[in-house]
């Protein structure tokens, strides 16, 4: 098998377990004290992130170029993370850790579309 398509596939599959992850991480906020719920679901996003990030890139290295719609994943990726980071760390109140969690996970969407459709406007376009 193509070196390409493993990398592909493992970038498929960490793109997928942040997302859950990021509902994982959400529910347990939603339904129980920050103390209880540990630093493995944070470590476990952290290190997934990163994963999805240099496996993005190893695509790009091995593509040989970063069409329009990948490097609007990229940026889509970092506002996704700071929005996380909004919203498990930053935000004071119940209602704006609604509203961080809901635009990350607008914009995971929207990654998500952008990268099936390999067209930068994904389900807008």
């Amino acid at each position: 098998m193509d070196s390409y398509v493993l990398v592909k596939m493992l970038h498929a599959i960490l793109v997928l377990a942040v997302g859950g992850l990021f509902l994982w991480r959400a529910f347990l906020m939603l339904t129980r004290p920050p103390a209880q719920n540990g630093k493995v679901p944070t470590l476990l996003a952290h290190t997934f992130s990163f994963g999805v990030l240099v496996t993005g890139l190893i695509m790009v290295a091995l593509f040989g170029s970063m069409p329009a719609w990948v490097l609007t994943k990229l940026v889509c990726l970092f506002i996704f993370i700071a929005l996380g980071v909004v919203a498990f760390k930053r935000a004071k109140t119940r209602s704006m850790q609604l509203v961080m969690m809901a635009l990350a996970l607008l914009t995971y969407g929207f990654l998500v579309s952008v990268a099936v459709t390999k067209v930068p406007a994904g389900f807008l376009g």
